[in-house]
């Protein structure tokens, strides 16, 4: 085990008793017998969780070598990788059930982050695509997105994982991971795969679950399709979902539906259906168990898309309040660039400042350079840096450009108010030039030129 370990994990691991080994039983007396020798540490917690346990680092180290000396090693490091991922089918199910709130379950998975990596590493070496598949699709959806960089590098290796020798059902989940972990920062390639998952939910489905599977395919699609500015065909999927829908769902299933409604209301423009999906968004967030700060992100930008800056503000900054000094550093920065866009809607330059540093700070470690530099432009125009904020606004506009991605309508809204008071200072081929020299910045450029202390050249 990587760290520490439940006694299911660990029964599932070692019992099996049609071979002649150790029954459940016989593995818990043999446990007990470790801790009694303080050989394993019993770890319990104060939110009446299952107890765990750990083998302190010198006995495991012994006992790594005599497993390597007997030639068992590579035996139990497989029956590892099989207990996880069964640990973790399991897990994948409970999330969409209902019975569990998802922050409870988001810790209870945190838990075995560790047992999960070894055993990834196991089945990538090993060429098993399919248990790799079992722990990684249900990672996806475990791992915070502040684990940024390792979320990214677990979807390139899931989405290599899937081909034919894949059962469809598992690759289906992969899919519906693969688009929620990607719909941020790769939304083309996100669209992409919600396609793949309602394609194969489409082929799959037989109603096992209520019509669930499917639904579930559809809101991911249906999302992804708004997010592209695909309205005829968000619509379309919308239409079809809401006849799938079973309004006596836990929130854990029916807040996908919601998602891609929200969606749909901000990339219409319709900015008072944005705000009630938006509210109906966050209370299934809050049903669920959740801490939901993203969905009160989305509340903030639906209050800015109605005309509501000082009540998007104050929510802005009730939630980086909540935020400060957790682990939460993805809501953390979505949370600052939302604040910035609301105090700039009120012409609050001052104030934005240093809101503006913060968000941009961490802009790029969550690929969100394109929405934070949109309010930067803004930020300088009013502050009557026009060279800068034509600059920024092209560079906000490239990155948006290069990666095929529809604007919001905030962000549309702050880069076009910041050309036009721009425009007002400068002549067009002075313009035309700052813009092309905008569309080249490199991210590391960025802060030089937003927060120096006069305009340039």
């Amino acid at each position: 085990m990587a760290g520490s370990a439940s006694l299911e994990l660990i029964q599932e691991m070692l019992a099996d008793a049609d071979n002649g080994a150790l029954d459940v039983w016989a593995a818990l007396d043999a446990l007990d017998t470790l801790v009694d020798g303080s050989l394993v540490a019993l770890l319990t917690s104060d939110d009446a969780g299952d107890p765990r346990y750990r083998l302190l680092e010198t006995p495991r180290a012994y006992a790594l070598e005599r497993l390597a000396t007997a030639g068992e090693q590579p035996a139990l490091q497989r029956r590892h990788a099989l207990a996880v991922a069964a640990m973790f089918d399991a897990a994948y199910e409970e999330y969409f059930s209902g019975r569990v709130g998802v922050d409870d379950w988001l810790r209870q998975r945190e838990a075995d982050f560790d047992n999960a990596r070894d055993a990834l590493r196991w089945a990538r070496r090993a060429g098993e695509a399919a248990v790799e598949l079992r722990i990684g699709s249900t990672m996806l959806r475990a791992l915070p997105p502040s684990l940024h960089v390792e979320r990214m590098a677990l979807a390139d290796a899931c989405e290599a994982c899937i081909g034919p020798t894949v059962p469809e059902a598992l690759q289906l989940r992969a899919w519906i991971e693969l688009s929620c972990v990607l719909a941020d920062s790769q939304k083309a390639r996100g669209r992409h795969a919600a396609e793949a998952a309602l394609a194969l939910a489409r082929r799959l489905d037989a109603r096992p679950t209520g019509g669930f599977v499917l639904y579930h395919a559809l809101c991911r699609a249906a999302s992804a399709a708004a997010q592209a500015s695909d309205l005829a065909v968000a619509r379309a999927l919308l239409d079809e979902l809401y006849r799938l829908e079973d309004p006596s769902w836990p929130a854990q299933r029916l807040i996908w539906g919601a998602e891609a409604a929200q969606w749909f209301a901000r990339m219409s423009g319709d900015s008072a259906a944005s705000l009630q999906r938006g509210r109906r968004l966050l209370a299934l967030d809050r049903e669920r168990g959740s801490h939901a700060a993203i969905a009160i992100g989305n509340l903030i930008d639906a209050e800015l898309a109605a005309g509501n800056a000082r009540a998007a503000a104050l929510l802005g900054s009730e939630l980086i309040e909540s935020l400060l000094g957790t682990r939460h550093e993805y809501s953390l920065a979505f949370a600052r660039i939302n604040l910035l866009a609301a105090l700039l809607a009120q012409d609050d330059a001052a104030q934005a400042v240093p809101v503006a540093q913060a968000a941009w700070s961490r802009a790029a470690a969550f690929d969100l350079q394109h929405a934070a530099a949109a309010y930067l432009a803004l930020l300088c125009a009013l502050q009557d840096r026009p060279r800068a904020a034509v600059k920024l606004a092209a560079y906000s506009e490239a990155i948006y450009a290069a990666r095929e991605e529809a604007r919001e309508q905030n962000e549309t809204a702050a880069t076009t108010r910041a050309r036009s008071l721009a425009r007002r200072a400068l002549d067009d081929a002075t313009f035309a030039r700052l813009h092309g020299e905008g569309a080249a910045l490199r991210d590391t450029e960025i802060a030089a030129v937003a927060f120096a202390a006069n305009d340039g050249a």
